[in-house]
């Protein structure tokens, strides 16, 4: 794990600790018995897991050694988690002698060929297909689904006023008229709910068309980048999972050179949790294990908590609870409902 430091690459460390086995110990209403003694020696996060068995808990002591517990992490398992490899681009400066387009940022990204954001197609010069800009354009154009770009307006079933955010995918259904009006208007489903709506065709917006199983046009997840499109492809994340993409990313293209297995974890940070049920599919996290990944995964927010707990969650926690956190990450895996976002890449030394 790394951050930039002046320019550089400064690699994050851990401590490490075992985690209570409570298949050995069936008294687990009892307290912990003694208080966790830290190794001494930092490493790497990949050495520190090599060779170790799971559960176990990490330190991040990195910019010092962290007493307080907030950067105490708790790995669940391992696992291999097929990655899209790709470079960070950004837009050039227009003004002359400079030529538009895309140029390197310097930074390299791991992104999970499951992946739930979408991404749109770019030309090598970072120029995009113009998103649907009205809901009249859209019933010409009469995709099965579309995705919402920006957020609108739309009538619910029982004819109420209902904000459609951007992020959400619509299923569309058809052309028809509301309550005998002369207006035509296009009956839509929202994908994630199954709530009915309604947009009329007059209303402006901004929409993308999804690409089906066998098309190249419209929006695409990771895995159908990879699967259709030959190597190197240039993309940019529209949105994540039903989110905006963070600052830090939503502005940047990336050029897809590979795909690869790499190791990861799934780990959990313990100070955005406040107990184990409070543990779910944005807490816990797959995180590749590589040494210069960066620590912080864009786009995921950590639970509000408070300073008291974070502190001393990792050490007060009683049997019982870990046998409960383990068993809500076993829970979450088998589900697939596990937070796997892209993990920002910094150029090796040198």
């Amino acid at each position: 794990m790394a951050s930039f430091v002046g320019g550089g690459v400064a690699v994050a460390h851990f401590q490490f600790a075992s985690a209570p086995d409570v298949s050995r110990d069936r008294d687990v209403s009892s307290p912990r018995r003694s208080p966790t003694v830290w190794n001494s020696r930092t490493t790497p996060l990949s050495d520190a897991l090599r060779g170790r068995g799971t559960p176990t808990i990490v330190r991040d002591v990195r910019g010092g050694r962290r007493d307080d517990g907030r950067g105490d992490v708790y790995v669940h398992s391992m696992s291999s988690c097929q990655m899209a490899v790709a470079e960070g681009l950004t837009t050039a400066g227009a003004d002359p002698p400079r030529r538009a387009g895309l140029v390197s940022t310097g930074r390299r990204y791991l992104i999970p060929v499951d992946h739930r954001g979408w991404f749109e197609l770019l030309s090598q010069d970072g120029h995009a297909a113009a998103p649907i800009a009205s809901v009249q354009q859209l019933i010409a154009l009469g995709p099965d689904r579309c995705l919402v770009r920006r957020s609108v307006v739309g009538l619910s079933d029982d004819r109420r006023s209902c904000r459609i955010s951007a992020g959400e995918t619509l299923s569309v259904q058809g052309v028809t008229r509301v309550d005998g009006s002369r207006r035509q208007c296009l009956r839509c489903r929202l994908d994630s709910t199954g709530q009915g709506v309604v947009l009329t065709a007059d209303q402006r917006g901004q929409f993308s068309p999804v690409a089906g199983p066998t098309d190249v046009s419209g929006v695409h997840r990771m895995r159908s980048v990879v699967a259709k499109f030959r190597l190197p492809v240039v993309v940019r994340l529209i949105t994540r999972g039903g989110e905006a993409p963070s600052a830090a990313v939503g502005g940047v293209a990336f050029r897809v050179t590979a795909v690869d297995a790499v190791p990861a974890a799934y780990v959990v940070p313990l100070g955005a949790v406040d107990a184990p049920p409070t543990v779910d599919r944005r807490s816990l996290l797959l995180l590749p294990t590589s040494g210069q990944a960066s620590s912080v995964l864009d786009g995921v927010a950590p639970l509000q908590t408070t300073a008291a707990a974070a502190a001393t969650a990792s050490e007060n926690w009683s049997e019982v609870e870990w046998g409960e956190l383990r068993r809500r990450c076993d829970d979450l895996i088998k589900s697939r409902a596990v937070t796997a976002e892209m993990t920002r890449l910094f150029p090796r030394a040198g």
